[in-house]
């Protein structure tokens, strides 16, 4: 499958990339006059860059996942949102390592940014954890099967998607990669990135409100629009805003299916109803 080829050459390269990485950093570090924009500051460093392809795979997914149900759609979004978390906390390691002195303790708001990064992560994989197997529990057949004909214009939207992803993504990496820097697809990619995404949100919510006529559910629908709307949110945020907006949001996505269930347990499942 094109997709599993795409996936494996992009891992291949962030391989080889943290490789070359690292192999750069160990040249500088041997000969000083070595040395640069594209050369990583310190071996973490050396990891930020395969992270971002990882990130890209995962973005890439994102796109794919477009055509499925909103709360897949959702789901993906959360994951690609910890990755960039993740990506943070190393440029944070990173810039901590590069101020360090040898033999000397941290201070005390260094290690609170660390600690916070670590366990704010953590936080947020339990959460997306919580939230794939409450939609897998408790999701009913209203949001988890869509009417044929709006799966239909989601297959067309997301070509549309695909393109703008392709050449923003495009754009960025030309960019970046002009002015020789190492990090790349930084947070401007993501906030233009993410915005597209609220963009084909609202699209998808006006096109429910032809295919679901039920009030109840067009609610339902636009809160998890807007839980996406947060993580938008969040991705300019600082480290420790952009953790507590995604997992306000998190929580808020979990509620929001919870209630889905359990006030509406008794009802038909009829997507189009009332």
């Amino acid at each position: 499958m094109l997709t599993r080829r795409i996936e494996l050459g992009l891992i291949i390269l962030a391989i080889g990339m943290f490789c070359l990485s690292a192999l750069m950093y160990g040249v500088s570090q041997a000969i000083p006059s070595f040395s640069g924009s594209f050369v990583p500051s310190s071996i973490i460093s050396a990891a930020v860059l395969p992270l971002t392809i990882v990130l890209l795979i995962e973005i890439m997914h994102l796109v794919l996942s477009f055509p499925g149900t909103l709360v897949e759609f959702l789901q993906k979004q959360y994951e690609v949102a910890t990755l960039i978390v993740l990506r943070e906390v190393f440029k944070q390691l990173s810039k901590i390592a590069d101020g360090a002195n040898p033999g000397q303790p941290l201070p005390g708001d260094v290690l609170q940014l660390i600690l916070l990064g670590l366990f704010g992560s953590l936080l947020l994989y339990v959460l997306v954890e919580i939230l794939q197997r409450v939609s897998r529990r408790f999701l009913r057949a209203d949001l988890r099967q869509e009417p044929p004909g709006l799966r239909q214009i989601k297959l067309k939207l997301t070509w549309l998607l695909g393109t703008g992803f392709i050449l923003i993504t495009a754009y960025y990496l030309w960019r970046d990669l002009s002015h020789w820097q190492y990090q790349l697809l930084g947070a401007q990619y993501l906030v233009d990135l993410f915005s597209i995404f609220i963009f084909f949100d609202v699209a998808l919510l006006l096109l429910s409100m032809v295919f679901y006529r039920s009030y109840v559910l067009l609610f339902e629908y636009t809160a998890l629009i807007l839980a996406s709307i947060m993580i938008r949110l969040a991705i300019s945020a600082d480290l420790l805003t952009k953790i507590e907006l995604l997992a306000a949001s998190l929580v808020f996505s979990i509620c929001t299916i919870l209630v889905h269930a359990f006030v509406r347990a008794d009802e038909p499942t009829n997507a189009a109803s009332n």
